[in-house]
């Protein structure tokens, strides 16, 4: 996670909470989700699931970053909730197949994006 540098992710428990720079823009947003989603493929082994809002995403190849991000903000537009700012949250759950062994989370996914002290 050092490897994001537009938002800052803090993890309790297993409830994960990101907060996005101020000004931050969707491709910098993408770029670093893209990053997450590489760096978890090389730990998650085959059959890796993911559930958020009702919706099982497998961790592989073949993952759906747009569906996920749809999921998440539930109709919200990605630009809308870098612009508006408003916090969004998910419960989620995840199977991750480690070297032989299963790990079971279950937790809350948040995001939201900084206030710009700049802003007037």
């Amino acid at each position: 996670m050092e490897a994001i540098t537009v938002a800052e992710v803090t993890l309790d428990g297993d409830n994960i909470s990101v907060v996005f720079d101020a000004g931050v823009t969707v491709e910098e947003v993408t770029e670093a989700a893209e990053g997450l989603v590489e760096a978890l493929g090389k730990f998650a082994g085959e059959g890796s699931t993911l559930e958020i809002s009702g919706e099982t995403f497998t961790l592989n190849e073949d993952f759906d970053l747009v569906a996920l991000a749809k999921a998440l903000l539930d109709g919200t537009s990605a630009e809308d909730f870098l612009t508006e700012g408003k916090p969004v949250s998910a419960a989620y759950t995840a199977k991750v197949f480690y070297k032989g062994t299963t790990v079971n989370l279950e937790g809350t996914v948040s995001f939201d994006v900084a206030e710009d002290d700049n802003a007037q």
